[in-house]
């Protein structure tokens, strides 16, 4: 398997891969951290629960436009998310 340009495809560990597979979203417009939503998760329900157990007051911030992903990116990520998803 080749990743282009004769370079070998980057193998992806298995955290590494759950963590690129995460919605990246935050709580509110003027949150402090992002957190990680498993990818099986919507983030437009309300029932959907960060990978450190934090839930939005209504639904999570971070999909609905170029700005909110942006917004979510460049957001600290949550200690407890890092934690958990053994990216700390």
């Amino acid at each position: 398997m080749s990743g282009g340009h004769g370079r070998p495809a980057e193998v992806l560990s298995p955290r590494r891969a759950f963590y690129q597979a995460c919605w990246r979203v935050y709580t509110s417009q003027f949150a402090r951290a992002s957190h990680l939503l498993s990818p099986g998760d919507s983030p437009n329900s309300s029932w959907a629960t960060a990978v450190c157990g934090e839930r939005p007051p209504g639904t999570w911030w971070g999909t609905g436009s170029q700005q909110e992903y942006d917004a979510a990116k460049a957001l600290p990520l949550c200690k407890r998310c890092q934690a958990k998803s053994g990216l700390s």
